[in-house]
């Protein structure tokens, strides 16, 4: 099995392209209308603690990227969406990590 394979594949680690696709799709108004109903699902509550208002959207896999199943991603509020990249939101990932920069949506 290769890592794409994975159920939990990480994105591609200085893929240019990937990342220009990225930041184009985080734009698009297809991902806004998805972001809008994983946080209806959730009922804008943060799937992690279960306590605090979800104001992001976490892709827990990239295999499907652009065209995500919504079990594919996570409702999360700001304090989550930081402890599962391990930085804060917005950082540079350090070096050797599998996290992605986000940007809040």
């Amino acid at each position: 099995m290769s890592p794409t394979d994975s159920p939990l594949c990480p994105p591609p680690r200085g893929d240019v392209n990937f990342w220009a696709r990225y930041r184009v799709y985080m734009e698009s108004a297809e991902w806004q209308a998805k972001r809008r109903r994983v946080l209806g699902r959730a009922h804008y509550l943060c799937e992690g603690c279960g306590t605090r208002k979800a104001e992001h959207v976490h892709h827990l896999t990239y295999v499907h990227f652009g065209n995500e199943f919504l079990w594919e991603l996570v409702a999360v509020c700001e304090p989550c969406h930081e402890r599962l990249h391990g930085r804060p939101i917005g950082a540079r990932p350090r070096t050797g990590s599998n996290s992605l920069r986000v940007s809040r949506a």
